[in-house]
């Protein structure tokens, strides 16, 4: 019925905005299954942003570029939290 358009989802929204946020960031964080199973896959097929950047840190020994990369990813992850805010906002009373 209604009920559940008009009452149950909207009260849900701020639980449901942060697990959305919580997935986002995580998905983008996951360094380690990537690393053990194909440490980057053949060709970088399936390389990323916190595999590149561990790489570049620690196996290539490029600290200064993989600080730049980590501020890149810390600034991504804040981008992404302000858009999944701004497309959750309500005004709840």
């Amino acid at each position: 019925r209604q009920t559940l358009g008009r009452i149950t989802i909207p009260l849900m929204l701020p639980v449901i905005a942060v697990n959305v946020i919580w997935a986002v960031i995580s998905s983008l964080k996951q360094m380690e299954t990537i690393y053990l199973t194909t440490n980057g896959g053949p060709g970088n097929a399936s390389q990323f942003l916190a595999n590149y950047l561990y790489i570049k840190a620690f196996d290539a020994y490029e600290f200064a570029y993989g600080n730049a990369v980590s501020v890149l990813f810390v600034a991504v992850c804040l981008i992404t939290t302000v858009v999944l805010n701004k497309c959750f906002k309500k005004e709840y009373y």
